[in-house]
């Protein structure tokens, strides 16, 4: 069992010699393609230029921005939990409910044209603060007037430039008021929760 045959010592020096062509021939045919040739050293876990050690610190920072901003965040969530509720339920109850008992009154189309406009407002600034709260919670937006003045720039491009790309959709000034409306709901809702500074 000992003893290796002159035929089995000269393929045993082969085996080497056949896979180090072949590892040759892949890297010349990588480099031709364009592909890195080299081999790619591994990184140490908390090498920021490492991608894992890159995620592990962008998690780290998001979970310390969420620690500091926390009933922020909590108002935040549970604003877009009511206005997603809201929707849901003016478009299957409301909606058919203000059109069977009040139809042709200003209630039915207040309802039925511009509540959710009113519920995406406060929504979407809700959802631009949850951002802001996660990545830089001290430019979370705590103003009345820059509530309104951002909901009303928004409004502006999904009225006016939107249109021009959704043929569906058209422009209605009194969707860009509800926008500012819920907006400014969202702020009187919040101020309570939100007024620490960072």
């Amino acid at each position: 069992m000992g003893d290796v045959s002159g035929d089995d010592a000269v393929v045993g020096q082969r085996a080497p010699a056949a896979s180090d062509a072949l590892r040759d021939a892949t890297s010349e045919a990588s480099v031709a393609e364009g592909v890195r040739a080299e081999p790619v050293a591994a990184c140490a876990p908390d090498d920021a230029r490492c991608p894992c050690g890159f995620v592990r610190s962008v998690a780290r920072e998001l979970a310390y921005n969420a620690g500091r901003a926390r009933g922020a965040l909590i108002f935040d969530l549970a604003v877009l939990a009511f206005c997603f509720v809201g929707f849901c339920g003016n478009e299957y109850a409301l909606k058919p409910f203000a059109a069977a008992v009040f139809p042709d009154s200003p209630v039915a189309y207040l309802v039925q044209c511009h509540l959710n406009d009113f519920l995406g407002g406060a929504a979407f600034l809700a959802y631009t603060n949850m951002l802001l709260d996660l990545v830089r919670p001290d430019m979370r937006i705590r103003r009345l007037t820059t509530s309104v003045v951002y909901l009303f720039l928004c409004g502006i491009f999904w009225e006016y430039a939107a249109p021009l790309f959704v043929k569906a959709s058209t422009a209605d000034p009194l969707d860009l008021l509800a926008y500012m409306t819920g907006a400014a709901a969202y702020w009187l809702a919040g101020s309570p929760w939100t007024r620490r500074s960072y």
